[in-house]
């Protein structure tokens, strides 16, 4: 009896930051990401600076969900494995061109 693949043994093809495959397959496409400067408070800011790695990708996962990005595509997100979702959201979040000061 042929073994069933583990959904982190399906090969996935690579795709822009930004973008990602489902485990359903389909592809879903996250908001541009600069949107989420201008949505950005002083406190984001803080959490950034001041947090460790996991407090950090709190605020990315806050700034996605403050840009509108429609359920169905939170959803294919939040039912990836746990470092596909923590990789992508990072990926997302480099598509970021800050304004120099």
């Amino acid at each position: 009896m042929p073994t069933r693949k583990a959904p982190q043994d399906r090969k996935t093809k690579a795709l822009p930051p930004g973008q990602f495959q489902g485990v359903d397959g389909k592809t879903y496409v996250l908001p541009d990401p600069n949107e989420s400067v201008t949505l950005a408070t002083g406190r984001d800011l803080r959490d950034i600076a001041l947090g460790d790695d996991q407090a950090q990708l709190a605020v990315q996962f806050r700034l996605l969900e403050r840009c509108g990005v429609d359920e169905v595509t939170l959803d294919a997100l939040y039912s990836l494995p746990m470092l596909d979702t923590a990789n992508v959201i990072s990926e997302w979040m480099t598509g970021v061109d800050l304004p120099n000061s």
